[in-house]
């Protein structure tokens, strides 16, 4: 049967991530629709993953292919130090 349409069904369970994490696909699923319109629940894992990267911060794009159709979702990757505060030096001369 012809594959008609790809979507998300639910997104893995992870995806803020910090910088260098590795991929962690539990939970994330896609629905495969059939032209027929059957529907089939299909696990996420990483040979059907493309964009994912934590070496760079921000909002990323991560593409979902299986069987030459595609859907997408975003992750989001953050630095460890989020914040850093200064404080002038005590001591004096």
């Amino acid at each position: 049967m012809e594959l008609a349409k790809v979507k998300i069904h639910t997104l893995p369970s992870k995806t803020n991530y910090k910088y260098g994490e590795k991929m962690d696909l539990k939970g994330g699923s896609i629905e495969a629709i059939r032209n027929s319109g059957a529907k089939e629940i299909i696990p996420m894992d990483e040979s059907m993953i493309s964009g994912f990267t934590t070496n760079k911060l921000g909002r990323i794009l991560v593409k979902v292919n299986y069987q030459g159709m595609k859907d997408s979702f975003y992750i989001n990757v953050e630095d460890y130090e989020k914040e850093t505060k200064l404080v002038p030096p005590t001591k004096k001369d």
